[in-house]
């Protein structure tokens, strides 16, 4: 199951990799439990409430979670086929900016779409 809630997180000043990487984690770690509950609050807030809501995220980002156990286990088997397009190139993109991730050998993997009306593909490949 995912849970989607928008989140700001402060990226300091700090050029860093490894630090901007620890402080998007510890962010995440500070949201009230884990962003449930964000959901329930947007559809039952009314009147001057409601307008803390209107926000419409521009990036969304899902990890999917660390598969190395249940391959080396046989549990599952990852396929050897594409799994093709998501979703049609002709459907407006719900985020400028789409990245899912999971973890398998070892290795993050990130899968990245966007729309190629906002990004230019030479600065999503930079």
């Amino acid at each position: 199951f995912t849970s989607q809630f928008p989140v700001v997180l402060d990226m300091g000043e700090d050029r860093n990799v490894g630090r901007r990487v620890k402080n998007v984690k510890e962010g995440l770690r500070r949201l009230p439990h884990k962003g449930i509950g964000y959901g329930i609050l947007r559809y039952l807030a009314d009147g001057e409430g409601k307008s803390a809501f209107v926000a419409e995220p521009e990036i969304s980002f899902n990890y999917l979670g660390q598969f190395d156990q249940d391959l080396k286990q046989n549990a599952f088997r990852m396929s050897p086929y594409s799994v093709g397009a998501s979703m049609s190139d002709t459907l407006t993109k719900r985020y400028a900016l789409d990245i899912n991730s999971m973890i398998t050998d070892g290795a993050l993997e990130l899968t990245i779409s966007y729309g190629n009306k906002m990004f230019m593909k030479k600065s999503i490949k930079k």
